[in-house]
């Protein structure tokens, strides 16, 4: 029982990349994590038990299994002296990363490579994973046809993993898989791989049944083509599968194989995720040319090795001269790999030499897990103005890891696949064969490339650890020389007093870990959005939220924060309501302060808000501990300059607005920011010098700079400003707005004459305008004052330049 309660956890894990919990907050990453970790947590209580009956399934020795002992150790001791303990730890809802992750990755490792003793039961968990891969092909085509959604928007597929950078890599582990079983493939081989079409194809066939009966999806014509599909793909493997001889037969292992590595290839290709393209190709290439190299007996595969090598090398020289081509421009996938902009490459540079910094300051065990915040904030380039400004993985595994825990750290990281491929290619009991080899070696060295430009997720994570278990597990059946063999439990002692003991201990880890987060995860959602009872429950929500005292607590601080701000600036709520708001959002700020209090971001998110709510003497203390953390931030600076401005401290935010425009001089915003201020407090001539340097001329159509000439009086600069937006605005969806808003800035400069013609102008052009027009003019005539903000900015899509 204890056996079956192991292995029907085990074989749930590859299911895991398909949960997608909606009613959670950050619903592709908690639901698949929550699961993972559950399913660890059981199936690890299981073998603990199954162990101490049956010494045939405690721990072999394996180097494997030594070096991935050595990264855990390392990784803890670095989360444990890292700059935000808990952070390392318990990480947040949006990565669900940190120590808990890599222990429970550790003890699926453990269990896994206990429990599946044998190259059947793992050929058979492969099978498993390479069906749910024949799934998320399916359901990506649907994403393709248009009949679902994909999820991240744009045309990348994205499945149920959210990202279709995530979706890449899931599918360069699997296609590996299959070629793997594949070329290892024994006379049964057809029936065994017949698993995954019935696992890919009957779970396929489940869920258009599901969405049948929904009332949130279209049942359209490619489901119904593709629920035809598997329906025959199911009598077809059905028929197959009592069909011995012919399943036996070469043709059918070809096409059977095929059949999966098709769509396993199509859907790869339209998640467009450049590493994991490449990292397949790279890795295909290596593979070749292993065999090709090492490959002495069978002549035949040598030679299909030195023709995937010259087809490789033709595909890309191939692709080289026809890269100009329209149908390869136009291609939303192959422009991707033509059109690989300076500022993308740019950027994601400038957060690298922002991790070298990090590094040195930390270089033996780093920062900790998920801590990258705080070096991206402490050394910002101030060039990347123009991209997010809150990075916090560096998308580079190396660098990643390094940031986290170190040199030591990332010596062990990679020691990882360093003493995989030593055991595998050392192969003692000769387990593997050379294409087994070259395969696992082209994986490794593919997932290694991809995560040169990414980071890992969970679904990555389990891929990767998967082969580490399967790798030890190899190495170290049969075990002659176990771990703690030498101990001895009598069963009845284990049935009394252990299974009661580690039963208690599973119950309260389960609710801990898992059952507590997940509840905080569920009601944040229901706090964020409204509700029937009104404000009142969304705030009785939050406090549950809190009162379950999870990593959750993070983002629901944010989130909380945004909806008071919403509160407080709306009429409806009551004083008292918006009192409490306010005082929760303070406590639970003050909280998050203490726990993470390097955190830039939540320093300068409170003090954002208490300027915002006109309380920027609250406001100031915190955006200077952010401008003291991150100097080099430009809209840090600038929020502590406007917040200083409200103050009427003119000199110290001028100061701080050349600040921050001399951080980075390409900085429109920061320009246009500095030179308003200056014109608002006087000190014309520094304004004048520093737009005519960008924009050669004074009269430049951006907000800040009508909002600072109409408060100094320059309301003939306002007309200026708005007849030359009316000289390139003359499409006739923009024409009515235009004028209005030119008579507007005439009314303001004193020419009502000018001003009335201009909405009289309106009215002829658009008669359902005439009701608003005449009332307009009646309010001008009566000298009543306009409302500048309403009347100026409110639309979008008017050419300025």
């Amino acid at each position: 029982m204890l056996r079956l309660i192991a292995l029907g956890g085990i074989f749930m894990v590859p299911f895991v990349p398909l949960i997608v919990a909606p009613h959670m907050f950050f619903p592709f990453i908690t639901g698949k994590n929550f699961a993972f970790r559950i399913i660890v947590e059981i199936t690890a209580t299981a073998w603990l038990l199954l162990a101490l009956r049956n010494k045939g399934y405690r721990l072999g020795r394996s180097a494997v299994l030594t070096t991935m002992g050595i990264f855990v150790l390392v990784v803890t001791i670095a989360d444990l002296l890292g700059v935000s303990v808990q952070t390392s730890i318990w990480s947040n809802f949006e990565r669900m990363e940190g120590l808990v992750t890599i222990l429970h990755l550790a003890v699926y490792v453990l269990v896994t490579g206990s429990i599946l003793n044998s190259m059947k039961l793992w050929d058979k968990f492969f099978y498993t994973s390479i069906g749910v891969s024949l799934f998320l092909s399916m359901y990506g085509y649907l994403q393709l046809a248009g009949a679902l959604q994909i999820n991240q928007g744009g045309v990348r597929l994205d499945g149920t993993l959210g990202n279709a950078t995530y979706m890449g890599i899931y599918m360069l582990f699997n296609m590996y898989l299959l070629l793997m079983l594949f070329f290892r493939r024994t006379k049964h081989f057809s029936r065994e791989a017949l698993v995954s079409y019935f696992i890919g194809g009957g779970w396929f066939l489940l869920f258009l049944m599901h969405v049948g009966v929904s009332d949130n999806v279209h049942m359209g014509k490619d489901m119904y083509i593709l629920g035809v599909i598997s329906v025959a793909v199911l009598f077809g493997a059905g028929y197959l599968w009592k069909q011995r001889k012919i399943m036996e037969k070469q043709w059918v292992q070809y096409v059977v194989t095929g059949g999966i590595f098709l769509l396993q290839v199509t859907t790869l290709y339209y998640t467009a995720t450049r590493g994991a393209i490449l990292g397949l190709l790279g890795g295909l290439l290596l593979t070749a040319l292993l065999i090709a190299f090492f490959e002495k007996s069978r002549r035949r595969l040598r030679q299909v090795a030195l023709a995937g090598i010259i087809l490789l090398f033709l595909g890309l020289g191939g692709f080289l001269l026809i890269k100009d081509a329209d149908f390869v421009t136009h291609s939303p996938v192959l422009s991707r790999f033509t059109n690989l902009s300076f500022r993308e490459v740019g950027s994601r540079s400038m957060v690298w030499q922002m991790a070298l910094k990090g590094i040195q300051e930390r270089p033996i065990l780093g920062w900790g897990q998920n801590n990258f915040d705080i070096v991206f904030n402490k050394y910002y380039d101030p060039r990347m103005y123009s991209q997010e400004p809150w990075f916090d993985r560096a998308h580079n595994i190396i660098l990643d890891w390094t940031i986290s825990a170190g040199v030591v750290g990332l010596v062990s990281y990679l020691s990882l696949f360093g003493v995989t491929l030593f055991v595998l290619w050392k192969d003692t009991r000769k387990k593997f064969t050379l294409v087994d080899k070259s395969l696992l070696t082209g994986m490794l060295a593919g997932y290694l490339f991809h995560n040169l430009f990414v980071f890992d997720n969970i679904v990555s994570y389990v891929l990767f650890f998967s082969i580490l278990a399967y790798v030890h597990t190899m190495e170290s059946f049969p075990r002659e020389r176990g771990v703690w063999t030498w101990i001895e439990v009598k069963r009845v002692v284990v049935d009394s007093t252990v299974a009661p003991v580690l039963c208690i201990i599973l119950g309260v880890t389960v609710y801990v870990i898992n059952v507590r987060p997940m509840f905080a995860a569920s009601i944040l959602i229901d706090a964020i959005i409204p509700q029937e009872k009104g404000i009142t429950q969304n705030f009785e929500k939050f406090k549950k939220v809190f009162a379950y005292n999870t990593i959750g607590a993070i983002e629901a601080r944010e989130q909380l924060l945004q909806l008071t701000l919403q509160v407080i600036a709306s009429s409806q709520p009551s004083q008292e309501v918006k009192q409490n708001f306010f005082t929760l959002t303070m406590e639970q700020f003050d909280k998050q302060l203490k726990e993470t209090p390097l955190s830039t971001r939540h320093y300068y998110f409170l003090g954002a808000f208490l300027r915002a709510i006109n309380k920027p003497d609250a406001g100031v203390p915190l955006l200077a501990q952010a401008h003291e953390l991150s100097p080099r931030k430009q809209i840090i600076t600038m929020e502590l300059a406007t917040a200083l401005s409200e103050l009427k401290e003119d000199e110290k935010a001028l100061e701080f607005f050349r600040e921050a425009f001399k951080l980075e001089e390409k900085n429109d915003q920061a320009r246009v920011f500095y030179a308003s201020f200056a014109q608002q407090i006087g000190k014309e001539t520094i304004a004048k010098e520093i737009l005519e340097e960008r924009f050669g001329t004074i009269l430049v159509p951006e907000r800040q700079m009508i909002l600072a000439y109409l408060k100094t009086g320059r309301t003939d600069l306002v007309v200026r400003i708005w007849e030359k937006l009316a000289e390139v605005n003359k499409e006739e969806n923009q024409l009515v707005k235009v004028k209005t808003t030119l008579a507007a800035a005439y009314y303001v400069d004193g020419q009502l004459g000018r001003a009335i013609k201009e909405i009289e102008s309106a009215i002829k052009l658009d008669p359902n305008f005439k009701e608003q027009g005449e009332a307009k003019i009646q309010d001008m005539r009566a000298g009543k004052q306009i409302d500048v903000e309403s009347t100026f900015f409110v639309w979008a899509g008017l050419r300025v330049r």
